[in-house]
């Protein structure tokens, strides 16, 4: 230990302050000699003045023994204060700097950044424990050969040559030959004893650091999966070919796994991956990599340059398909990947227009259609054109509730009464009636089918309170519920909340599902259900016999107390013995379970009469009236009565 703070106190010029304190002490010696021959002679002198008034004499001892006592009383004082207490000082002062010397050393030892001390020849002369373990290879560090870039180690030392600090990223070779990148400095001691300059190096290990910067850029630019370029680093080459091409043959392609959403939900996310991996390589072996990315988990990107025609282009598009749609083993199962691609070459698009984009609108659209391969066009980007303008419209009447609710009576069969209403969406967009059926399924794929469900319900409530408050014979108001209210789970909240503050009787509410939305998740529909039934509220199965009409499931929906038979079924009634049959088998099964069959789409004497024979319930549909407004309902309920009387007189 004595021995390294030798080294390094020698190393960095530091001198020692106990040489100061032998040569204090040497000529405090000198002062005490000569201070204590001044105070011999004082006492002497007042020695022999003490005699020569009493006129006494004293033996030789009895003087040197006074001599001595005087001499000690004298000389305390001055000698503490002049000399002994200063080089008390001086000890103390050479006890903390060896304890800072002992403090500075530890701090060197154990630092995990590298500290060299070279010499004026750029040989080390100290380094520490980190350094030791990195470069010491034998024994000696030199600074040209931990530098890895030689010029850099030039360019530094013609640097220090007229400065005194540099500091900057310096890559550094261990013993094993490896690359160190290092955050350093290196500072110039100079003019300090006789030994020359000296450079002290502070290097700080950030290779790890910069290693997972690299890692972080890789991730902005590639897939981790397949090391394909990733979405952003496709736009950025899409751009830049795009503006050098010349002769306008150019073509980007996305390329969907349709189904590996379900080969993911089944197998996983390794198995889904190494599916992935299969089908890059196998693309990477028709184009270059450089012309294809991994845009999302189930999309590709592919960039397809200088073709012939048009044939050469689905040519390629083809094979893409063929090796997409290879039967593959995932998981120790034969999988069987399915794909569409939307195309958009460069004369399509005009500028200002995102290439990329209008080859997703044209694998949407081929989707919609049926359409393996689709390109872009004027037609296309007319039709999205109008989808577009479409939905703002949709959004704006979603905001506003700008629609309109119309009902249609639903009647008992037997008694000719009113028994119910079904009440249905209506949307006038700028004086055009819309289809239900385009404009409810938009408001689904939107998620904004929620709320206009649960503004229909409640202004149903709000209308048929005050309805009845009237005076009007009261009737039930059945009110559609989509699969992506029942699912939401608010829905049964909100309804109770909406049956709470309109005060309308729940026994007169009834509620209808479709049986896909009620089999997607049965245990949660049967809760719903439940709930609801208990408050008094019908629940009926709309168009049932068009889905799984399964009579296990049926079992499980103990709350059920309706079912709706289809219009197609109606429809077909004298057309075919099959339907009549499924019709009859409808309507047994309600009977078996307990419950009415309300037949819909009813237009004609012969199905009233067909229906009646065979034990249907209700009837609904065109013959009896058709969906009609709030004013119109009123003056129905009351002047209806005997409108399917000649009707059921001839059954």
């Amino acid at each position: 230990m004595a021995l390294e703070m030798k080294e390094m106190r020698k190393s960095v010029n530091m001198k020692p302050t106990g040489g100061l304190v032998h040569k204090r002490i040497k000529y405090s010696a000198w002062r005490m000699a000569l201070i204590l021959l001044l105070a011999l002679s004082i006492a002497e002198f007042f020695i022999m003045l003490y005699l020569d008034a009493y006129q006494e004499s004293l033996s030789f001892i009895e003087a040197a023994v006074l001599d001595a006592i005087v001499l000690s009383l004298l000389l305390t004082p001055v000698v503490y204060m002049s000399e002994i207490r200063p080089v008390l000082s001086m000890a103390n002062a050479l006890r903390e700097d060896e304890r800072n010397m002992l403090i500075s050393h530890h701090v060197f030892e154990c630092s995990s950044e590298m500290l060299i001390v070279f010499d004026d020849g750029w040989c080390s002369s100290f380094y520490n424990s980190a350094s030791k373990n990195k470069f010491a290879c034998d024994g000696m560090i030199t600074f040209e050969t931990i530098v890895s870039d030689e010029q850099q180690a030039e360019k530094i030392k013609v640097w220090l040559y007229t400065n005194d600090h540099w500091t900057g990223q310096l890559d550094l070779l261990d013993c094993t030959g490896l690359v160190l990148h290092s955050h350093s400095s290196i500072t110039k001691i100079a003019n300090l004893d006789s030994d020359g300059v000296k450079y002290a190096l502070i290097a700080a290990d950030i290779t790890d650091a910069i290693q997972t910067q690299n890692n972080l850029d890789f991730l902005t630019k590639f897939d981790p999966v397949t090391t394909l370029q990733n979405s952003f680093s496709f736009e950025q080459r899409v751009l830049k070919q795009l503006s050098s091409v010349k002769n306008g043959r150019f073509c980007v392609a996305v390329i969907r796994i349709e189904n590996l959403k379900s080969i993911f939900s089944m197998h996983g996310d390794p198995a889904t991956n190494k599916l992935i991996c299969s089908i890059s390589h196998e693309l990477e072996d028709l184009v270059d990599s450089d012309q294809l990315a991994r845009l999302s988990k189930d999309e590709f990107g592919l960039i397809m340059l200088n073709y012939f025609d048009e044939d050469a282009l689905h040519f390629t598009l083809n094979k893409v398909v063929e090796i997409v749609e290879t039967e593959r083993l995932v998981g120790g199962v034969r999988v069987l990947p399915r794909c569409d691609i939307g195309c958009c070459c460069a004369t399509e698009v005009k500028d200002g227009e995102s290439i990329i984009s209008c080859a997703f609108v044209a694998l949407d659209h081929g989707k919609r259609a049926g359409a393996r391969i689709e390109f872009y066009d004027s037609q296309i980007k007319h039709a999205e054109i109008q989808k577009a303008v479409f939905r703002n419209e949709l959004r704006d009447a979603v905001r506003q509730m700008d629609f309109d609710i119309v009902f249609q009576p639903q009647v008992d069969i037997n008694n000719n009464t009113l028994t119910g209403v079904e009440a249905l969406l209506r949307w006038n967009n700028n004086g055009e009636n819309v289809s239900p059926a385009i404009f409810v399924s938009e408001l689904e794929q939107s998620g904004a089918i929620y709320d206009v469900g649960m503004w229909v319900l409640r202004q149903c409530c709000k209308k048929g309170k005050r309805w009845f408050d009237e005076g009007t014979v009261p009737f039930s108001i059945a009110v559609n519920v989509s699969a992506l209210q029942l699912m939401n789970e608010n829905f049964r909240r909100d309804v109770m909340e909406v049956l709470a503050t309109t005060h309308f009787p729940p026994s007169l509410l009834e509620l209808e599902f479709t049986e896909s939305s009620m089999v997607a998740d049965p245990v949660a529909a049967e809760q719903v259900m439940s709930d609801l039934g208990s408050l008094g509220v019908k629940i009926a199965i709309d168009d049932f016999g068009t889905g799984y009409s399964s009579l296990s499931y049926l079992k499980k929906f103990k709350t059920l107390d309706k079912l709706k038979i289809d219009k197609s079924f109606v429809d077909s009634l004298n057309d075919g013995e099959g339907e009549s049959v499924i019709t009859d088998a409808i309507i047994g099964l309600a009977k078996s379970l307990h419950l009415k069959a309300i037949a819909e789409g009813v237009e004609g004497d012969h199905q009233v009469a067909y229906l009646k024979s065979h034990g249907c319930d209700q009837l609904q549909g065109y013959l009896i009236s058709k969906p009609i407004k709030e004013d119109e309902l009123l003056e129905f309920a009351k002047g209806y009565a005997n409108k399917l009387h000649s009707v059921a007189a001839n059954v």
